[in-house]
């Protein structure tokens, strides 16, 4: 099975360009860290309101400020 940063990896080699924002039930600062350093614009951990969710997706797409 692959993981979230590894399908980013992926995804970066065809589509260096896309906005990403990362969900995750397994948040730790290291993983934040890498994903930050893939160039994710945006990282959100479960559980979330729809509120977090929609504010997250701006936050990736640039029409808000990054979600915490």
């Amino acid at each position: 099975p692959m993981n979230g940063l590894e399908l980013i990896e992926i995804v970066r080699q065809s589509l260096p360009t896309l906005p990403i924002a990362m969900l995750t039930a397994f948040s730790s600062d290291d993983t934040k860290a890498k994903a930050s350093a893939m160039g994710v614009r945006a990282y959100l951990s479960k559980p979330f309101s729809r509120d977090e969710l929609m504010r997250t997706i701006n936050a990736a797409v640039g029409t808000d400020s990054p979600a915490q």
